[in-house]
């Protein structure tokens, strides 16, 4: 008798299959592997109800997709699911969200502590504010409510 040795992705799209299937949403899910990524693309009707508040869904599915992929193999691998571009724009709404929020704290000299958001999230801040020498920022907290915090550079 032959073992055949299934690549760790494809454990991880019947995982995912049979999540959201449990889900109950009307979803299409497209799978593409570039080198050591799985990259899983949602769409469909019902693809908000995937996405959840602020991708807190979305995120949580990533998370546990990656659980699974990390049971099967030793090697460096790593899923990213996303949802009809919400990924990019949610980027996109960061860093201009973080733009806005130094500016505020250049404006009034004071520290602007945001709202909790997941370790992605709270690196788009960081890096999107990189390059400003008038500000720095740090994140500060305990999961799952630690934030970035935006202040003048002393």
């Amino acid at each position: 008798m032959e073992i055949v040795i299934r690549h760790p992705f494809d454990c991880v799209k019947s995982f995912l299959k049979h999540v959201i299937e449990q889900m109950g949403v009307r979803v299409h899910l497209a799978f593409e592997q570039k080198d050591e990524h799985l990259v899983v693309l949602l769409s469909g009707p019902e693809v908000a109800r995937v996405i959840g508040k602020h991708g807190q869904t979305l995120n949580a599915l990533q998370l546990l997709a990656q659980g699974v992929l990390n049971r099967y193999t030793d090697r460096p691998l790593r899923v990213v699911i996303d949802a009809e571009g919400y990924r990019k724009r949610r980027e996109e709404t960061l860093v201009r969200l973080a733009k806005n929020m130094a500016k505020k704290a250049i404006q009034t000299r004071k520290d602007i502590s945001l709202e909790p958001m997941s370790a992605w999230e709270r690196k788009v801040i960081h890096t999107a504010l990189s390059d400003d020498d008038r500000i720095q920022t740090f994140s500060a907290g305990t999961e799952p409510h630690r934030h970035v915090v935006i202040s003048l550079k002393r």
